[in-house]
């Protein structure tokens, strides 16, 4: 398992699309460089063309890699149910201490993910992880209803944060806009039995799975075994019916939108199960580093990037 005192030079850094999101990829590659000009990035490729694979290998520090389907059962073909995922992750995290998955839509903003690392970090100490700190439901409950969502860093809560060192080694980011509960096919529940109870209500928020923090703790590796386990199983991340257009009404919590998120919905009802049900546990709360740009056309912002490897 990882050392905690892990530095910035330590952490992987990985990505992996196809053909049609060459454009999103090449805006991430270019932010990158620019925050982190010296770090070596992983670009698994989904199905790209030769043309933009030659193009990728321009840029320093990139090192693009075949994702090789043939390892892996057919249904792992079908881009959309994601299941690439978690094996681009666990494939990556064999060879750091730490991890981050980026999707292509994924722009950085800042080379500052110290504040990041350091809620991983304090179990430095080896009284981190006191479960008496761990509040009871009823109190969690109220905590949520009076947290506000992420807003940039807010430096009084990470210090918290820090200071009760109860964050999961597998962390999410960017807040979805609704609870697990919603967005989840109901056949995952008979892989990952689940209090549904608790996953219905307000903490139990789900999290994007295109940008991940994972660091090679115990509780990480178990979350990412099952994660793995299920893109391989034939109906596990994409159980018959699924889609991904949701309809929530007025309670996007408690009330399933007959929908399915894939990736997403899976890793978060592992988090949940693993966390208390509660995103306190399973989410940075930091989102100064980041913005999600997705798509293309008249509007697709693609700065320039040197084409010119000289290191």
């Amino acid at each position: 398992m990882t050392k905690f005192g892990f530095s910035q030079d330590d952490v992987g850094f990985v990505t992996a699309f196809s053909e049609d999101h060459k454009d999103e990829g090449f805006r991430m590659i270019t932010f990158m460089h620019q925050f982190f000009p010296n770090h070596n990035l992983t670009i698994f490729d989904l199905g790209l063309r030769n043309k933009t694979k030659n193009k990728i290998e321009k840029f320093c520090n990139v090192n693009l890699r075949p994702f090789n389907f043939d390892e892996y059962p057919k249904k792992v073909r079908k881009l959309k149910e994601y299941r690439w995922k978690p094996i681009v992750i666990a494939q990556t995290l064999r060879d750091h201490p730490a991890v981050w998955y980026f999707d292509s839509s994924i722009v950085l903003n800042s080379n500052h993910l110290d504040h990041v690392y350091d809620l991983i970090r304090c179990r430095q100490n080896s009284d981190y992880r006191s479960f008496s700190k761990i509040p009871f439901i009823p109190e969690r409950d109220r905590r949520e209803n009076k947290t506000k969502l992420e807003n940039g860093w807010d430096k009084n809560r990470w210090t918290k944060n820090v200071e009760d060192c109860q964050k999961s080694g597998y962390l999410l980011h960017s807040f979805s806009s609704h609870g697990i509960f919603g967005a989840t096919h109901p056949d995952i529940y008979k892989y990952f039995p689940t209090d549904i109870h608790e996953i219905r209500k307000f903490k139990a928020k789900m999290y994007e799975a295109g940008l991940a923090f994972v660091a090679k703790t115990e509780d990480a590796v178990d979350v990412l075994k099952w994660y793995v386990l299920c893109a391989l199983d034939e109906n596990c991340m994409a159980p018959n019916g699924s889609q991904g257009y949701c309809y929530f009404g007025n309670d996007s919590y408690g009330r399933y939108g007959d929908c399915h998120r894939y990736d997403q919905s899976v890793i978060n009802v592992l988090l949940a199960n693993s966390n208390y049900f509660d995103r306190t546990y399973y989410a940075s709360e930091i989102v100064d580093f980041f913005k999600i740009k997705r798509g293309g056309g008249k509007q697709f912002y693609l700065p320039k990037y040197d084409s010119n490897c000289t290191s």
